[in-house]
Parts: C-alpha cells; sequence; structure tokens
C-alpha cells in the first residue's frame, strides 16, 4: 500500500463522530445550510459542499474574470454553457462506454439530442473518440486496463464529489495500481484538476481505511483531456508519486479549513476541536 502514513491520513479526518453531531445541530438550526449543494449528503444527516466548489472560491479567477469582461457577459455565459454542455455529453457517452456500450457511433446520436448546432456534435465526436484512441494508445504499449466504476460518488464529512471513472492499470512489467481518474475536455490541464482528483483520493482512502480496513486503497490520479477540435489529441497525467500526492492533499486540507473557518458558509470548524487537528 506504498509510504502512506496512515496515522496521519486518519487524523486528518479524526471528525467523524463530532461532524456528525455538528451537523445535526446545524440542520435543526438552518435546515436550508445556505451555501450548501444539495447533490451530496453525508450520511442522511445533512449537506456537504462540492469539493470542485471549494477549490474554486479559494484559486484565483482572475484570468477568467478578465477573459468575461473582454468578450462580454452573454457571449461568456453562451460559451460557459456550451463547453459544459459539450462535456457533460461526452462524460455521457464515455460513461456508457465503459459500461459496455460498445457503439461508437452513439455519441453523435446523443450529441445531436443535445445539440441542433453541427459544430458542437464535432465538438463531441472529437472529443468521445480522443477517449478511445488514448484506449488504445495505452494498450498498444503494453497496458491492460481495467475499469472498477464510474460516476462514483465520494462524500466525506467535510465535502462530496464524483469521480469520472475508477480504473485499475497494468503495466507492462506487470505492476498493478489503482487510479481515480478525470475526463477534461478544456484547453488544457490546470492545477485545480490536480487539487480536485487529489481531494477525492484523500476522502476515498480515508474512508475506505476508516471503513473497510484499507482494502480499496487508491494509488494514484490521473487527468486525461480530450480535446475537442484536434482529432487523435488526448494528453493526460498520471502520478502516484507519494510526495506529490503529500503536497497536494496539503494543499486540499488547507483549502478547505480556509472554505469553513474564512469564506461566506456555514462556519462548522469554529465549533470544533477538530479544527486544529485537521489544521495539521
Amino acid at each position: 500500500m506504498g509510504n502512506i502514513d496512515w496515522d496521519k491520513l486518519n487524523k486528518t479526518f479524526s471528525v467523524t463522530m463530532n461532524f456528525e453531531n455538528v451537523l445535526k445541530q446545524e440542520m435543526n438550526n438552518n435546515p436550508s445550510r445556505r451555501g450548501y449543494d444539495d447533490t451530496y449528503s453525508y450520511k442522511g444527516i445533512g449537506y456537504v459542499p462540492r469539493v470542485s466548489n471549494i477549490i474554486k472560491i479559494c484559486t484565483d479567477q482572475t484570468n477568467l474574470i478578465d477573459w468575461a469582461a473582454r468578450i462580454g457577459k452573454n457571449k461568456m455565459e453562451m460559451y460557459r454553457d456550451n463547453a459544459l454542455d459539450v462535456g457533460s455529453t461526452v462524460h455521457k457517452a464515455i460513461e456508457e462506454y465503459l459500461n459496455g456500450h460498445e457503439d461508437y457511433t452513439y455519441i453523435e446520436a446523443l450529441a445531436n439530442e443535445v445539440f441542433n448546432d453541427p459544430k458542437l456534435v464535432e465538438q463531441c465526436i472529437t472529443a468521445f473518440n480522443n477517449f478511445i484512441h488514448w484506449e488504445k494508445e495505452l494498450a498498444s504499449l503494453g497496458y491492460q486496463i481495467y475499469s472498477i466504476a464510474n460516476e462514483k460518488e465520494v462524500i466525506c464529512p467535510l465535502y462530496g464529489g464524483t469521480i469520472d471513472w475508477i480504473a485499475e492499470i497494468i503495466d507492462p512489467d506487470g505492476i498493478s495500481k489503482k487510479y481515480i481518474i478525470d475526463f477534461k475536455t478544456s484547453k488544457g490541464i490546470s492545477s485545480s484538476y490536480l487539487l480536485q482528483t487529489a481531494a477525492y483520493r484523500l476522502a476515498w482512502n480515508w474512508l475506505d481505511y476508516y471503513y473497510n480496513g484499507g482494502n480499496n486503497y487508491i494509488n494514484g490520479i490521473g487527468i486525461i483531456r480530450l480535446d475537442k477540435y484536434s482529432k487523435l489529441i488526448s494528453d493526460y497525467l498520471f502520478t502516484d508519486n507519494y510526495e506529490l500526492l503529500d503536497r497536494l492533499e496539503y494543499d486540499v486540507r488547507s483549502m478547505i479549513n480556509w472554505f469553513y473557518c474564512n469564506s461566506d458558509a456555514i462556519n462548522i470548524l469554529r465549533t470544533m476541536q477538530a479544527r486544529r487537528d485537521f489544521y495539521e
């Protein structure tokens, strides 16, 4: 299971029971839980925020603000919504493919249901085919890929999210490792993507250790960028480097601590002794 410090990991999220009590109290005092996405409910007690929203709040978005100012609000919203729809459509097609839908032309029918614009349909087809290209490319290099789960929710006491894909990858030397993988149709791989997948891995491994003895430990994270404009282009970044993942998880913990203690959200950690443990 690598060099992971299980005692440190357990301490990181040693807030379960206290958090549940505070969460129950918060739900009684403020049922709407302002600032929290209602998609992710922790053990039926109350809602926790999306980790992607935490990272968005805690990272610099100046470049996006400047871009929006240059092109205007209406055009910015159109670009944003189209990009989101293309990404969602490609995700859906990959999900169907991983679940056994082997008809590669399915993406075209799916995209035509969503878009009237042939250019956006073509973007979906290109991005999806680039995933197939990535899969075939790794197979040609001697890698074996086994799907474990896709569109898998992970919900810990502090945040939630949906993992695009969990896969076991066996390298040409026969070494098997498990990865949490995110699909992106953006123009590049940003640091926020690494933080997001690291947050998923942190939550997954803590929950697995806490409830399952660490039997489903995830070794690393991966980002697969599926270009939607150019064929046969799929950038990918995979890592199971302990030092790098430890650094990313430290940054995730720092962002979450700031989010709960300083942002305009429900201040749960202020009431908990666990704040000190979580911050270390």
